[in-house]
């Protein structure tokens, strides 16, 4: 009598912790900075409108012969424990680009990681021998499997030595494809190895002059499917809204189960906006985080313009609860939210947010009056 007390007993406990995983598991899920969203103070959709503290890092370009030494972009931050770990694109005066790695425990003052820098190089194959660069890297806890450090990145395959429209560079395509490892500065493969496969086909024709192509963000959103949590994970990428190459690039939205392909489905996120709004015209560079307002899940993006007439704004815009089908909304009193001209920078590029220490953290690449490249870092509170 006593055995089959128990067996019911433990029956009657596994099925009670199924309904919670099935219905209670997005509250307690990870986002990609690696907060638990749960411990989250409900501060309101306002903050990450309003950025203070704006202070140049020393994380600049290097002296001659390093991966880095002749402008650096794109960083991407994630906050474990105490310690702050960027990984960043170096170009080389070769014009070829690699993927380097530092840390910090302030995210102002880095230490670039030389010994094992860079941890992502170009080739050997074709597909991406022109460069690589990083586009989005989240330590993975929601993963059900190895490979905790999974990184999206941009590369580079040279398609054409013939100059396209107006424009006089060569001419690259554009694919973002995946790369994994155990560490965040040492081990990365690219996927698969024997050949890395594109997850995502951004350009065929692609100007090496225009960095914010193929700028991408990406989280995992498992989902119950079928009795089980499996792995989702959602992309917001930058790509041209046609084949013309003139001022028209826009956010899309894509997801994929297992990271390595995504469904091309052209997904516009903005595409509820009229033509007068700010967030109808070209919008790249996104950074997204994920946060929890009024018992709700909120998303988060931020997005740079293209630069016109010698000033880059930042956009800011969110959807509440669901995905919804990867669209935003924006409004326009509350955008932009600053520009390059407002910071005194020739140009900014390349946000990433982060959600620690109680506040919204960014940080971006400016480039100054005298055209040196450095991260810079503001935060939101």
């Amino acid at each position: 009598m006593k055995i089959k007390f128990v067996i019911v007993l433990l029956l009657l406990i596994s099925i009670a912790f199924f309904l919670y995983l099935s219905c209670d598991f997005e509250a307690r899920m990870i986002d990609n900075s690696g907060l638990d969203i749960t411990s989250l103070t409900d501060l309101g959709n306002s903050i990450g409108v309003n950025w203070t503290n704006l202070t140049k890092t020393n994380l600049t370009t290097h002296i001659s012969g390093n991966f880095d030494f002749k402008e650096i972009s794109d960083p991407v931050v994630i906050k474990k424990g105490n310690k702050y770990m960027m990984w960043y694109s170096g170009k080389d005066s070769h014009d070829s680009w690699s993927i380097g790695y530092a840390t910090s425990y302030d995210g102002i003052s880095w230490q670039k990681d030389y010994e094992n820098s860079p941890v992502l190089t170009p080739g050997p194959y074709a597909v991406d021998q022109m460069g690589v660069r990083v586009c989005s890297v989240i330590y993975d806890e929601n993963s059900y499997g190895a490979k905790k450090y999974k990184m999206w990145y941009k590369g580079l395959k040279l398609i054409s030595d013939d100059p396209v429209a107006d424009h006089d560079e060569l001419v690259f395509q554009c694919n973002i494809f995946y790369a994994y490892s155990d560490y965040p500065n040492t081990g990365w493969i690219k996927y698969p190895e024997n050949c890395p496969e594109e997850t995502l086909l951004i350009s065929d024709h692609y100007m090496d002059d225009t960095p914010e192509l193929g700028k991408a963000v990406v989280i995992n959103e498992p989902v119950v499917s079928g009795g089980n949590i499996v792995n989702n994970y959602v992309i917001w990428f930058t790509r041209y809204s046609d084949d013309t190459l003139q001022d028209n690039m826009k956010l899309y939205y894509s997801e994929s189960s297992n990271g390595v392909k995504f469904e091309d489905e052209n997904v516009y996120i903005l595409r509820n906006t009229t033509s007068d709004s700010f967030y109808y015209t070209s919008n790249c560079m996104p950074a997204l985080i994920k946060d929890y307002f009024n018992s709700d899940f909120v998303y988060k993006l931020w997005f740079l313009t293209q630069y016109e007439n010698d000033e880059r704004k930042a956009g800011f815009c969110y959807s509440e609860g669901a995905l919804n089908g990867g669209v935003f909304s924006g409004n326009d009193e509350m955008s932009p939210i600053f520009s390059n001209k407002t910071m005194g920078l020739s140009d900014i590029m390349s946000p990433c947010v982060i959600r620690a220490d109680d506040m919204y953290k960014m940080w971006f690449v400016g480039k100054d009056s005298n055209n040196s490249y450095y991260v810079y870092y503001q935060e939101s509170h």
